[in-house]
């Protein structure tokens, strides 16, 4: 006979097996990598940044560990909430692929984080922003590409653009635009034309010189009064980009300084002191700062954020000299650049090389008296090399800008003694040692990553 079991019996061991099943699928659910990002953005602009956005707070350390890029590209983060932002350190290659993978991580709860395997993102070519004159009535500034197959209007203003700028990603524009207060205003336009919104309402104060910081979170601009024509001060704010947050630069916000600008890496800060005749460097983690005699504001930045050009006016056997100057960050030393060529050439505002090795400058030639044009030289940094741009005395020219993979020069030209004063935008490039015109009737060229 057979013999059954009952309920009864069996019911204990269907309850164990039950718990322990439980219990293995707690800890493999507890174990199974969270699903806190997916692929980011398909595509990049050559200054990046490459964006990973995550569903919820994460461990920084960890993450970073595990993200890659290949082809390899070395660059540093910067966290904007649960944004991770890679910024690489050269301009990326547009005719290259990346792929991007993150092996793992940790959420701020201690999860593991489910990997994110080969991503694919194609580099945007830089793109060209210029002010067109050739409307009777609007000022415009336009968007186009180097092969002209690009043909976009951004935005129209009735007023002067007093300056604009490009944001590092190449997806914003950030303008000075005067008013009919006799100030000026801050806007913001998006290379998509999205947007197209005024930032700062001024008034009757000027607002001016926006600039980005290099992590592409602030704007910085500088204000002055215009109806107090004593008050030559400044006060320096930032503001977001989405307009939430507009405050103070500084602790003591009324300063002398007429310049302000960030080393590319954004650890240091340059200013042009007036009260001490001076470059004031700021080193914005520890504050410390140093004054480089100078009467000149002009200088510029290496690309490694290690180096500054600036000038300083000098008086020798009753001549009058404008001395080139290199500070070295490392060393805390200045020398006398260029000397040799002092005598040939009146400096004009320096523009490094994408790769640190070659200074540009628009100079008027000594030797040509009376010459009230600018031509465009390439100096090697150590005065060993020489060349001519341009050479053409008919013109005068300015507004110079390398392309991100330092292979063109961008500027502007202007015809002089010429009734009509509007300049042409030109394009010269290193491999062929030739120049085009690219632009009719255009000005301020400038490249949008």
């Amino acid at each position: 006979m057979k013999k059954y079991l009952s309920i009864d019996t069996i019911m204990p061991v269907i309850l164990l097996v039950m718990a322990v099943s439980g219990v293995i699928l707690a800890v493999i659910l507890q174990n199974r990598p969270e699903k806190a990002a997916a692929c980011p953005q398909s595509s990049s602009g050559v200054y990046g940044p490459i964006q990973i956005i995550f569903n919820q707070a994460v461990s920084p350390a960890s993450v970073e560990g595990q993200f890659s890029l290949s082809p390899v590209t070395e660059g540093h983060f910067e966290w904007s909430q649960n944004t991770l932002n890679f910024w690489p350190n050269r301009a990326l290659n547009p005719n290259q692929t990346y792929y991007l993978n993150l092996a793992g991580g940790q959420t701020s709860s201690g999860k593991t984080i489910q990997a994110v395997q080969n991503c694919r993102i194609s580099i945007r070519s830089p793109r060209i922003i210029f002010e067109d004159f050739k409307p009777a009535k609007n000022v415009r500034l336009r968007l186009t590409s180097l092969d002209g197959k690009l043909d976009v209007p951004l935005a129209s203003f009735s007023n002067e653009i007093l300056s604009f700028k490009a944001s590092g990603s190449g997806n914003f524009v950030v303008l000075a635009v005067a008013n009919n207060k006799k100030g000026s205003d801050i806007w913001l336009l998006s290379a998509d034309g999205k947007t197209n919104k005024k930032l700062v309402d001024c008034g009757e104060k000027r607002c001016d010189a926006p600039l980005w910081s290099f992590d592409d979170l602030k704007i910085i601009y500088r204000q002055q009064s215009v109806a107090d024509t004593q008050d030559k001060s400044y006060t320096y704010w930032q503001i977001d980009p989405s307009g939430m947050e507009n405050k103070p630069l500084f602790e003591q916000p009324v300063l002398s300084g007429s310049v302000v600008s960030f080393s590319p890496d954004g650890k240091k800060l340059v200013m042009y002191d007036e009260t001490q005749a001076g470059i004031r460097l700021i080193n914005l983690a520890t504050g410390e700062n140093l004054l480089l005699k100078s009467n000149s504001a002009v200088l510029a930045w290496s690309p490694d954020s290690n180096r500054l050009i600036y000038f300083n006016q000098v008086q020798e056997h009753e001549q009058t000299y404008l001395n080139a100057l290199l500070y070295d960050c490392q060393t805390n030393q200045s020398h006398i650049l260029l000397d040799q060529y002092r005598d040939e050439f009146e400096f004009g505002e320096p523009v490094w090389s994408p790769d640190g090795e070659w200074i540009t400058m628009a100079v008027r030639l000594a030797r040509v008296q009376g010459s009230p044009t600018k031509q465009i030289m390439l100096l090697k940094i150590d005065g060993s090399v020489v060349k001519s741009i341009t050479d053409d005395q008919l013109y005068t020219y300015s507004v110079y800008s390398w392309s991100p993979d330092g292979e063109s020069l961008l500027f502007q030209r202007y015809r002089v003694g010429s009734s009509n004063m509007v300049p042409d935008i030109l394009l010269w490039e290193k491999e062929t040692n030739r120049t085009r015109v690219l632009i009719n009737g255009g000005g301020r060229p400038a490249w949008l990553p």
